[in-house]
């Protein structure tokens, strides 16, 4: 098994253990997918400047689950309630960090 297979492997069981279950992301362009997701309640990051560190919402999904790349304006619904991507806080080609409002 590759290293990069292997990660993707302990991204997937950290999210599906520690994450809120399956949750629908819809893309500003239309497309809806289902992926693990793990909702993050006032993390702390910073802000776009990179200055100051602001509380959040932040989510976590895997990038291969993403039909495309995660942009602002995308929706996803967790436990059935809907949030619109603010930004995306970091994307390591593994997983997706963003904040939602």
């Amino acid at each position: 098994m590759s290293f990069r297979a292997a990660a993707d492997a302990a991204a997937t069981a950290c999210l599906r253990r520690l994450g809120e279950g399956t949750a629908t992301y819809q893309h500003a362009s239309g497309a809806a997918v289902e992926v693990e997701a793990m909702l993050e309640e006032g993390a702390e990051v910073p802000d776009a400047s990179g200055q100051y560190v602001e509380r959040t919402r932040a989510l976590s999904v895997r990038r291969a689950e993403l039909a495309q790349a995660a942009v602002a304006g995308d929706q996803v619904t967790v436990l059935g309630q809907r949030y619109r991507v603010q930004r995306v806080l970091a994307d390591d080609g593994l997983v997706v960090r963003l904040a939602v409002a």
